[in-house]
């Protein structure tokens, strides 16, 4: 039985992914998840992973590959303009949160952002924030309240943030899937008797 050959288009797409997936990785290649000693790229590519998922063409979900690449590891937009285009490094720039401001601030403007996002960045911004509260979903399972000492900020400022982030998601993308599963787990996290049922 014969095999079905990729298209041009659809190969040149499956180069270009490859492309951004090496380049996260050896931007990330010595950094680690907090206090977890798993690789730092896991996230990247779950989040590339879930934009796929969400039906997102092939700038979004490279995009998703490199959205932290300019906000820690210190790599340029302009290295991303050139290597994979404007609307690539746009999505990029778009996402990058300014560590030169205070936390609650660039929380706050992170939020604000979700009500007038374009599309495309609203779905990079849930898929970056979705696998974020996957994993520490996973690991409070597994290590309990302590979990929020890794974290810079204590357990009141996340929950407001995840909290406020997910009733932003749930108002911009209400028929979402994943927006509901961002408030279940946020309720799980931080109201566990509030949880919202699955639909």
């Amino acid at each position: 039985m014969a095999t079905k050959k990729s298209s041009p288009k659809s190969q040149e797409h499956e180069e270009f992914l490859a492309l951004a997936f090496y380049y996260a990785m050896k931007a990330h290649e010595s950094q680690f998840r907090k206090s977890t000693g798993r690789p730092y790229i896991e996230h990247p590519v779950s989040v590339a992973k879930l934009l796929m998922e969400m039906g997102a063409g092939h700038e979004l979900v490279a995009a998703g590959f490199l959205h932290d690449v300019v906000e820690d590891t210190g790599c340029g937009l302009r290295s991303i303009a050139e290597l994979f285009g404007r609307n690539v490094r746009n999505y990029v720039a778009h996402v990058t949160e300014d560590k030169t401001w205070p936390w609650q601030a660039r929380k706050k403007r992170a939020i604000e952002y979700i009500a007038r996002a374009p599309h495309a960045e609203l779905l990079l911004l849930l898929a970056d924030k979705l696998d974020n509260l996957r994993s520490i979903s996973r690991d409070h399972a597994d290590t309990g309240e302590s979990i929020w000492k890794r974290f810079a900020r204590p357990r009141g400022d996340e929950k407001w943030y995840y909290e406020n982030l997910a009733k932003a998601f749930a108002e911009r993308l209400p028929k979402s899937a994943y927006a509901r599963e961002f408030a279940r787990l946020t309720a799980s996290l931080f109201n566990p008797a509030c949880v919202p049922p699955e639909m």
